[in-house]
């Protein structure tokens, strides 16, 4: 999915054709909302309105289906770590100094990785209660964020002149993207488990 788009300037800087880099970035994620698209298309059209928000569960049970899930079970697994490396690393910043060597420097940020992933863990068990309004409420909280309000209040502040059409349209996207996120947050809240 989308989760690589932090990568996307340190591959343009390292890229051989730079030039060529807008093109080959938009035909990948066009590429990717295609197969994103069809394949749900695809799982709705097979199992209707039963679809789980896991296509694999409505998967009948036989080798073929066991292997899949297997597989898709082993990718998650093994993601895992490289998913939450730069989440990590950007909350040590906040809470720890940079480790010395031969300290205990290394072991408080190990203790600290460890109550991390078990709060991720906690969190995934609460959260399986209703994938779909997790994944909403993620969405809603740190999506709609990451594509109003960031976005507009870096351009009010780096190219807005103050009081001019572009700085109004700023101040309309701020204000859509936390009233965005504030009905869809409470509307996943209230329907939680439904």
């Amino acid at each position: 999915t989308f989760e690589g788009i932090g990568l996307a300037i340190p591959v343009f800087e390292s890229a051989r054709h730079p030039h060529k880099f807008v093109a080959v970035y938009s035909m990948t994620i066009t590429g990717i909302l295609v197969l994103i698209v069809g394949m749900s298309g695809l799982g709705y059209f097979a199992f209707g309105s039963a679809t789980d928000t896991l296509v694999l569960i409505n998967l009948d049970k036989g080798a073929l289906s066991d292997t899949i899930r297997i597989m898709f079970s082993l990718v998650m697994l093994l993601s895992f770590p490289l998913q939450m490396l730069p989440a990590i690393r950007i909350v040590e910043s906040l809470f720890l100094q940079p480790s010395r060597p031969h300290t205990c420097d290394k072991h408080l940020k190990s203790a600290f990785r460890v109550f991390f992933i078990a709060l991720v863990a906690g969190v995934s068990i609460f959260a399986s209660t209703s994938l779909a309004n997790f994944v909403s409420l993620v969405g809603a909280v740190c999506g709609l964020p990451l594509a109003f309000i960031f976005p507009a209040i870096c351009h009010r502040r780096l190219v807005a002149v103050r009081g001019s059409c572009a700085a109004f349209s700023d101040l309309g996207f701020i204000f859509f993207g936390l009233l965005t996120t504030l009905v869809v947050g409470v509307e996943n809240c209230a329907n939680w488990g439904k």
